[in-house]
């Protein structure tokens, strides 16, 4: 289920966009108005019965619009909640292939992409999975589970191993250091889209003063 009003809103726009969801509200729209023509074109010049028969079709239309809309709606909760995780390490790659530069010697863009986690995930733009248990010891792991909304206001990514191989590696820490969640997860479906409109808003935020850059070089 969506946790904002917009994303009930696009839900819902979703919805009334399908084939079925846009026949129920053509459905409700033309039982809103009177038919008493169309019902006296049907049945022939019989006042008595247009005027029963009238307001019973236009409810039997707006009820049958209603229903349909409601599938409608129902069929995109199912279809929204139906996902397809992916480790983190693949989002980071996925961005590289957007242009994103991780590997480079001053690059701090592993900090940009787990603030833009951060920020998203405490704003409900993108959910972030994870793991909890001793990392140490596979055979105790937990399941992937979605991190609390409200647990993003004391923990962070961690940025380093956003450019590591082993996804178990990466992380949230509270504020104290302590482990959170490991083996962070997102859902594949939203990430191109999020990289492209929300991420990049992050990215290049974080850069190596030019002294320490020409001093490294040194």
């Amino acid at each position: 289920m969506p946790k904002s009003i917009w994303g009930s809103i696009k839900l819902l726009w979703r919805a009334i966009s399908t084939r079925q969801g846009a026949s129920g509200i053509a459905l409700a729209v033309v039982g809103v108005f009177r038919l008493e023509r169309l019902i006296t074109w049907v049945i022939g010049d019989n006042p008595a019965l247009v005027a029963f028969l009238n307001p019973w079709i236009n409810y039997l239309l707006v009820f049958a619009g209603g229903v349909l809309v409601c599938r409608a709606v129902q069929a995109e909760i199912k279809a929204s909640e139906r996902l397809d995780l992916i480790p983190v390490l693949e989002l980071r790659d996925i961005a590289t292939k957007q242009g994103w530069d991780f590997y480079s010697e001053n690059s701090l863009e592993c900090f940009d992409l787990a603030a833009a986690l951060h920020q998203s995930a405490l704003l409900y733009e993108i959910a972030v999975y994870g793991r909890t248990g001793n990392r140490d010891h596979p055979e105790i792991w937990g399941p992937l589970n979605q991190i609390p909304d409200h647990t993003w206001h004391s923990i962070r990514i961690t940025p380093v191993p956003l450019v590591g191989k082993d996804n178990t590696d990466t992380e949230t820490r509270a504020v104290n250091g302590d482990l959170g969640y490991f083996d962070l997860h997102v859902d594949r479906g939203p990430i191109t889209a999020w990289l492209k409109y929300s991420a990049i808003k992050h990215r290049g935020k974080r850069r190596i003063p030019e002294d320490q850059q020409e001093a490294s070089a040194e």
